[in-house]
């Protein structure tokens, strides 16, 4: 659907100011200005694909967090959705090496591409070398993949080493060094590593330390130059079948990704605002990209939509029927429709709409959201037909409230 949604940010709004005394038309006129003016120092921001099973936490200090676990894997046997345990892991440290040992680089920042796209940009810093790390998700040769792309630069006027560590040992199953690979005992890559120039791989040295467990490369970076390396983490690849992965460099692999993004809003909601609100305009698309990036099917191909990649990683009526409604206002109604068909099987024959399983008692403002989402549904689209194929099931969970007041 096309929908284009208007909005004027009210001059008026500094009247609200409580106690600022404005009583002149020029104060009262002063427009409302939205700003990334604060940062959550404690944030931990996603980066993954729509409606994908595989979420990644990007670290405040670059490393890359994620769970094996997953609703398509876990089984029915699993009540309950907790994955904090993110087994998955790639390690990612940086140092230039220099006379007096290895001079660690340090996170220094991290920002959105575009402050809209997610996509996690971390920067490095040092005593002469800095790095830009961009994580993202995307499809490239049928493939899903995360990369992590790395432009490493060197203002000083003489050459510099860079090392890089990389590691999987915070998984279950942990990753072993071999060449510039990083893959399991039981043949799954974890990671592949290699410069953006094939001329430049000349003179890069390999090796693995700590058991295997860790992977070591040194590069060169020319004076008042840079270097550019891109990380590559399929999904689920054997390791028998590397060859199949992509074999774009980290610019091209960017540049396809920000087009499926482009793609994607572009079939939603649109939101006009004044040229000088681009913030509000930036945080509005990214919100929407989270909320959909949350969103992930079951062994059965059944839509849910979740609190997050970790801790509640299990549908609750009482929270995630607020992302399914934002979804629906978003203008993505198919995808919404998904998610509320999804919860019809978890309604019991008593009418109790419940979920998970075993939350129950005090949970009962599941019943609400579920209903809710049924019905915010009707109310956007007026599509008589589904409501009345839906009302057995309000019907069920009204008589269940009234049973149970």
């Amino acid at each position: 659907m096309s929908l284009v949604v208007r909005a004027q940010i009210a001059a008026a709004a500094a009247a609200m100011l409580i106690g600022c005394g404005a009583s002149s038309a020029a104060q009262q006129n002063t427009p409302l200005h939205i700003t990334h003016q604060y940062a959550d120092l404690d944030a931990r921001s996603m980066i993954g694909l729509p409606m994908g099973s595989h979420k990644t936490i990007v670290t405040q200090d670059g490393q890359l967090q994620w769970s094996q676990w997953s609703l398509a894997r876990k089984g029915r046997a699993v009540l309950f959705g907790f994955s904090d345990q993110l087994d998955g892991a790639l390690g990612i440290r940086m140092s230039e090496i220099a006379s007096g040992g290895a001079k660690p680089l340090h996170a220094a920042g991290q920002h959105l591409v575009g402050n809209r796209y997610p996509f996690v940009v971390t920067e490095w810093k040092g005593d002469a070398l800095s790095a830009e790390e961009t994580a993202f998700a995307t499809t490239a040769a049928g493939l899903d993949l995360d990369v992590v792309a790395i432009i490493v630069t060197n203002p000083s006027g003489a050459p510099r080493t860079l090392e890089l560590r990389l590691d999987g040992k915070q998984r279950n199953l942990p990753a072993f060094a071999a060449g510039n690979t990083l893959s399991t005992h039981d043949g799954n890559l974890l990671a592949l590593v290699g410069l953006d120039s094939a001329e430049s791989e000349n003179g890069v040295q390999l090796r693995s330390e700590k058991d295997g467990l860790e992977l070591v490369e040194e590069r060169v970076v020319p004076a008042h130059g840079s270097i550019s390396f891109t990380i590559k983490l399929p999904y689920d690849l054997p390791l028998a079948n590397l060859g199949s992965l992509t074999k774009d460099d980290g610019a091209t692999l960017l540049k396809g990704a920000r087009a499926g993004w482009d793609k994607f809003w572009s079939e939603g909601a649109q939101i006009e605002l004044p040229a000088s609100e681009k913030e509000l305009s930036d945080f509005y698309q990214a919100s929407v990209a989270y909320i959909v990036m949350l969103t992930e099917r079951d062994e059965k191909g059944e839509l849910w939509t979740l609190d997050g990649p970790a801790e509640y990683r299990e549908f609750w009526g009482r929270g995630e029927y607020f992302q399914a409604r934002s979804i629906e206002f978003a203008g993505y109604l198919p995808i919404a429709l998904d998610s509320v068909k999804h919860t019809f099987g978890l309604q019991k024959e008593d009418g109790e709409w419940d979920w998970p399983v075993t939350s129950g008692w005090p949970a009962w403002d599941n019943i609400g959201g579920n209903s809710g989402s049924v019905w915010l549904y009707y109310q956007l689209t007026r599509d008589r037909d589904w409501l009345a194929s839906s009302y057995p099931h309000l019907a069920a969970a009204a008589e269940w409230i009234n049973l149970h007041r």
